[in-house]
């Protein structure tokens, strides 16, 4: 796993790295999902907060299709995760929910 500590060197603090498999090639957009996810640790994270924080820092807000470009994203994601015994779920969530997505390892 990587895990090497990694300093900003605009502020000089310790940037949190994420645990990320060793030989796990990610695009962009799929390695911050994987990265908001695990932050959220066991109790997981709305999928609409999911969706605000991948696309806060653009300035149109993301996409029309947001929500379903983050799913179609966290589709394309498993397939590489399950290499590593690991895959984003959604919990729970009712009629027209998503839940929280977690990460759980296999």
């Amino acid at each position: 796993m990587a895990g090497d500590q990694v300093i900003c060197p605009c502020c000089g603090h310790r940037v949190i790295d994420e645990m990320l498999p060793e030989g796990l090639q990610l695009s962009n957009l799929q390695r911050r999902i994987f990265s908001i996810v695990q932050r959220a640790g066991p109790s997981g994270i709305p999928a609409d907060v999911l969706v605000e924080r991948v696309y806060a820092n653009d300035p149109n807000g993301g996409p029309l299709t947001a929500r379903r470009s983050v799913y179609v994203t966290i589709c394309k994601l498993n397939s590489k995760l399950l290499d590593y015994k690991m895959v984003l779920r959604a919990n729970g969530g009712g009629h027209g929910s998503f839940g929280e997505y977690v990460l759980k390892r296999l």
